[in-house]
């Protein structure tokens, strides 16, 4: 676990991508991909406030950032929060000692439904988020707390776009199971320049 880019938030990702398996070794895979995302971006940024003369990073440097690779950039609400994990539901009676026996994929269905219907939510902790950004960062900046939120809830949304698409190509190759190569196509088909 590389700063707080858990295996339970990656696998809420997922779930969001609508993957319904996925191998041991892909969460190590995504944790590259979403690195290698957060890069390219903190440079752009970096470039924008120094060029304003400033020190801290402003909702619209990230804006541009995100612009200036070509993507659209969706306004950001205040309503950002963390999306819960997916309660388990109890047993009805407390009494009875017999389970209810689901279907395999199942459980894993109900979660991509619950997590496909949440919106305006980040599923890495913000605190741990904050400390990635930081960490990457050489230069003495200050980060204006909403432009943080706007950078994260960008590069959640790209990892999950990536997600999907490599979900189809694991479909493709009729495979339920998400595999690092399947990331790799997905990577490699994209034309964004953040993803290569």
């Amino acid at each position: 676990m590389e700063h707080g880019l858990t295996k339970s938030a990656i696998q809420r990702l997922l779930r969001k991508a609508g993957v319904k398996s996925a191998s041991g070794v892909i969460y190590e895979e995504i944790r590259g991909v979403f690195l290698t995302m957060l890069d390219p971006m903190l440079q752009r940024i970096i470039l924008f406030v120094e060029h304003e003369g400033r020190r801290t990073v402003m909702p619209s440097d990230v804006k541009r950032a995100i612009e200036s690779i070509g993507l659209r950039f969706y306004t950001h609400d205040d309503t950002v929060g963390r999306c819960a994990p997916r309660k388990r539901p109890g047993r009805q009676d407390p009494g009875s000692s017999t389970r209810r026996r689901t279907r395999k994929g199942k459980g894993a269905l109900r979660n991509i439904v619950f997590y496909q219907k949440q919106s305006d939510c980040v599923y890495f902790t913000k605190t741990a988020f904050v400390r990635l950004v930081k960490d990457r960062v050489t230069r003495d900046l200050r980060f204006n707390k909403v432009a943080l939120d706007q950078l994260q809830v960008f590069l959640e949304t790209h990892v999950v776009r990536i997600l999907e698409n490599a979900n189809l190509a694991a479909i493709h190759a009729s495979r339920e199971t998400l595999m690092p190569k399947d990331v790799q196509l997905a990577r490699h088909i994209s034309d964004n320049p953040l993803d290569h």
